[in-house]
């Protein structure tokens, strides 16, 4: 073993035996647990809806899905978890069901969130998908069907939007962008996530985490699109009209969710901001453990990006025969998983920084902080924990 190996050992055992004795001489007194995980969103934070929905945008319910964690598709778009399944770890919870699930177990909440799903009723609308609106409809239906104002209370509720918006509707459709302008657009989706976010409240909900758009031009498929259009890449190769798009929403739901915060005095409102963590990745991945930040772990063609991972372990796929599909050895080595969806070590990693994080990734305050005076069985390691980068 050389020098710097067991330099880096040293420094994990260390790191891990400061956090055991944190945990065993500095225990969180409180003996209040937070009793519930409530998801809304798309397919970042899909525990499985989609399987239950006749013909999905996107095939997940095929090897390699899932293999890391789970062994097996679960309906998540990724390799195994994703940040609400981490959240609840921590939490002591169960992995919030997908609400569809027909034995579904809801005593610790529950997850509506819908692959495809937007901001907005004309985001892949006919898709057979759960819109924003009807996953807050049946959030409602389960207050009145199981009414309990302080479990609601004191739950905690992870809302993630937008992308598709933005990547499956306005980029998406050349006749709209004519019609409505970037900054309309983008004003229409503030408009439906302050409405969102009002219906949680009048419907019990105290404890919000939003999360802000990554770089949705540096996902595999829009930096394929650079390459084969030849044109609207930036200097990273990333699919400039998207980022920019980002950008515009991400300043938006800032100022968003401090006039929410200010006018909703007793509720709590985190926003993760995952756009300049997800950059500084890109450009610096080996300081955060990855080798490939532009390509698809899972997939088929230029990025792994040309056929979609699921769609490439299809047998008879038409679209296989010119690309051979193509799985990466070691998932967590890469930032993305599939043409559009990160690795489940990318949401381990959005999900530490969001616990521990500056305001540079979390505000007004971290999940640490969110979280203080409940009993919490499980926090995450720290994020400079030298074993876990």
């Amino acid at each position: 073993m050389g020098s710097h190996s067991s330099t880096l050992l040293l420094l994990c055992v260390a790191n891990l035996v400061a956090y055991a004795s944190a945990l065993q001489y500095f225990p969180n007194l409180s003996t209040r647990k937070v009793p519930g995980l409530f998801v809304l969103g798309d397919s970042t934070v899909d525990a499985g809806n989609n399987l239950y929905i006749s013909n999905p945008i996107v095939e997940v319910s095929v090897p390699p899905y899932g293999d890391t964690y789970f062994g097996h598709p679960t309906g998540r778009y990724t390799n195994g978890r994703t940040l609400p399944d981490f959240l609840a770890t921590s939490l002591g919870l169960r992995f919030p069901d997908p609400y569809l699930k027909p034995d579904k177990w809801i005593a610790q909440g529950v997850n509506f969130a819908s692959g495809g799903a937007g901001l907005l009723e004309s985001t892949n609308a006919g898709e057979g998908l759960m819109s924003l609106n009807t996953q807050l409809a049946q959030f409602h239906n389960l207050t009145l069907a199981r009414p309990n104002p302080e479990f609601y209370k004191e739950s905690v509720f992870v809302f993630s939007m937008g992308a598709n918006d933005i990547m499956g509707n306005y980029l998406a459709d050349s006749t709209l962008q004519t019609q409505v302008t970037p900054q309309e657009f983008i004003g229409k989706m503030l408009g439906a996530y302050i409405s969102a976010i009002k219906v949680l409240y009048s419907d019990g909900a105290r404890r919000i985490i939003t999360l802000g758009l990554p770089p949705l031009g540096c996902i595999p498929r829009a930096r394929l699109l650079v390459a084969t259009t030849n044109g609207n890449g930036d200097t990273n190769g990333c699919f400039k009209p998207a980022n920019d798009l980002a950008l515009a929403f991400n300043e938006g739901l800032a100022q968003t969710v401090k006039s929410l915060s200010e006018e909703l005095k007793d509720t709590k409102i985190v926003l993760a901001k995952t756009y300049d963590l997800t950059m500084s990745a890109i450009k610096f991945p080996q300081a955060f453990g990855y080798e490939d930040v532009k390509s698809a772990c899972c997939g088929a063609g230029p990025f792994n990006a040309a056929v979609f991972c699921g769609d490439s372990y299809l047998k008879n796929d038409a679209r296989t025969k010119q690309f051979q599909p193509y799985l990466c050895p070691t998932p967590s080595k890469s930032m993305f998983w599939d043409s559009i969806h990160p690795t489940e070590k990318s949401y381990w990693l959005y999900f530490r920084y969001m616990w521990y994080g500056d305001d540079n990734v979390v505000e007004p305050y971290n999940l640490a902080k969110l979280f203080e005076g409940a009993y919490i069985p499980q926090p995450p390691l720290p994020i400079h924990s030298s074993c876990l980068v």
